[in-house]
């Protein structure tokens, strides 16, 4: 038993050839279940690529069925067992093998009921979950209506992107970020009701906190100024004046965020004004737009004095200009009063803080 279950110290799991072939049995069973062909198309390259970044041992047919059960998880409340702890073998003395063999053993019937119980619930599952099948995609476009396109979905990518953020493999992360882009590009996607600025948006941030810092800034001012990692198309009037505060409004949030995590807590104070100048701007076309009252009612309460100066009390603290609040308040209340010339509006804020 022990030979068969030796643990290898090359990877950060520890390794038993016994345990992989039960995963990889499971795996074969699912085969069998309509949607797994679909979930492991969809992570096969992200799991491959993990495995081989960071010298894992296991199979991939393991990897997949442990991130089928998170997954599973994560969109489902199908399934809430855990799977068993192998028994701890570090530090075993020569009378406490036997007693070891019995709970590894106790380990694999438990680990086996698991995998059982996993397959079990894995055909409701995998109705439930939201696969992304990259080949055949059913899209809504900017008019409301179904579109069919072969070709890579950009949510398989941008998928990679968060599961590599997660780890904090920034590199990795930016790279299948732009992957992303290259495929709504040349899907039938249209921006900004498929991808809008909140994509875009991490690839600065994502940057940022790689260490790319001068790019980072870079790609921040080059998105202000229009400037996206691909061609989006141009609108016109309140359409455009809207899209474009909205846009605004999550880049400078974005550019605060990371002004705090380089502790230049001043920049970060003046980009918070202009994100609630801004959001203060898309709620003023929005309202244009659509003639909501609820928006118009939401636009006079942002615009408040005390309003405004309670969203900037945390920014006013770590710049050290408390004393400031009233004064920089009573100038974002001016700015929002230049509506619509947002840019005049901005020009006032830039000046005066």
């Amino acid at each position: 038993m022990i030979d068969s279950t030796e643990q290898n110290d090359d990877g950060p799991y520890p390794y038993y050839d016994e345990v992989d072939k039960i995963y990889i049995e499971t795996e074969s069973s699912l085969q069998e279940i309509k949607g797994w062909a679909e979930f492991k198309e969809k992570w096969s390259d992200y799991l491959s690529n993990h495995i081989k970044e960071n010298k894992i041992k296991q199979s991939l047919e393991w990897f997949l069925v442990i991130w089928f059960d998170h997954e599973l998880k994560e969109e489902t409340k199908l399934f809430k067992d855990k799977p068993p702890e192998e028994p701890d073998n570090e530090n075993i003395t020569a009378d406490k093998v036997e007693e070891y063999k019995k709970k590894f053993d106790m380990y694999i019937l438990a680990l086996k009921e698991w995998n059982k119980k996993l397959i079990e619930v894995a055909p409701k599952a995998l109705e439930t979950m939201k696969l992304g099948n990259i080949f055949n995609i059913t899209i809504q476009d900017g008019n409301h209506s179904d579109k069919e396109y072969t070709g890579d979905d950009p949510a398989k990518f941008m998928n990679m992107a968060f599961s590599y953020k997660a780890e904090k493999n920034w590199d990795s992360a930016i790279k299948y970020l732009k992957k992303s882009f290259v495929a709504f590009e040349k899907s039938p996607l249209e921006y900004p009701y498929d991808f809008s600025i909140q994509d875009f948006i991490r690839l600065p941030l994502y940057m940022h906190q790689g260490g790319y810092i001068e790019e980072a800034w870079e790609t921040f001012n080059n998105f202000l100024k229009g400037n996206f990692p691909i061609k989006v198309p141009n609108s016109n009037g309140l359409e455009k004046d809207h899209l474009k505060t909205w846009e605004c409004r999550d880049i400078y949030d974005k550019m605060r965020v990371s002004s705090v995590r380089e502790k230049k807590y001043q920049d970060a104070l003046r980009y918070r004004c202009l994100e609630l100048f801004y959001g203060c701007a898309q709620m003023f076309f929005s309202y244009k737009i659509d003639g909501y009252s609820s928006e118009k009612k939401a636009l006079k309460e942002n615009s408040e004095k005390l309003t405004i100066i309670e969203r900037l009390k945390t920014n006013l603290k770590k710049a050290k200009l408390e004393n400031e609040g009233d004064r920089i308040a009573d100038l974002i209340v001016e700015a929002i009063s230049f509506l619509p010339d947002y840019e005049k509006g901005q020009e006032k804020i830039l000046k005066g803080i």
